[in-house]
């Protein structure tokens, strides 16, 4: 038996093997660059739209944070001016009781002065404002009209008396002032009619 091994085996296993090699090379060829200029061109496109929807979060959780803080602040002010708005009639009865000038120099009335005033700055502080609507237009956003009075001193609508101070809190009302407003006079209609009957007689 003859173990020599087959020289025309040896020569075609090594052209084989390139062959085989070739054909992988052609299963294994890059994409063209039409193909990868696709990929690139979904991969932005990708991008952009994650990268809109996250600006988009952002601004919603922006906005949510600013109507919570908004909302906050309103229901903040609301049971502020609540409380305010129930120490407002210890503040009028604190401007009853006040004397005359006569006895602005009782030891007595001063302690009362001295609290008066420290309860009221602290009102202040919490946005507090008095109107002080006296001698000023009549208006009905800030006061209420308790009655009119014919007033020949003023202009007709201004306000002569106030019976109970109006406040602002924060610029807003918390209590209406209660006033009473000037109209014009009413002329006198027996005088007219004497001075016409008068001058028919001459």
């Amino acid at each position: 038996m003859n173990d020599t091994p087959n020289h025309n085996e040896q020569t075609t296993k090594p052209e084989q093997e390139k062959e085989s090699t070739a054909k992988t090379t052609k299963t294994t060829k890059r994409p063209s660059i039409r193909v990868m200029r696709e990929e690139i061109a979904n991969l932005k496109k990708e991008l952009e739209q994650t990268r809109d929807k996250s600006l988009r979060q952002a601004a919603e959780f922006d906005n949510f944070r600013k109507r919570k803080q908004k909302e906050s602040l309103e229901w903040t002010q609301r049971a502020r001016g609540s409380l305010i708005r129930e120490l407002l009639p210890v503040v009028d009865d604190f401007q009853r009781v006040f004397p005359d000038d006569s006895l602005k120099d009782d030891p007595q009335w001063k302690g009362v002065s001295l609290i008066y005033d420290k309860l009221f700055n602290m009102l202040k502080n919490q946005g507090l404002k008095p109107m002080d609507p006296l001698g000023k237009p009549f208006n009905p956003d800030y006061h209420d009209a308790l009655m009119t009075v014919p007033r020949d001193d003023v202009a007709p609508g201004t306000v002569v008396e106030v019976h109970e101070n109006g406040y602002l809190m924060n610029d807003r009302v918390i209590r209406h002032a209660k006033v009473v407003v000037s109209k014009e006079m009413e002329k006198d209609t027996d005088n007219d009619k004497k001075s016409v009957d008068s001058a028919r007689e001459q």
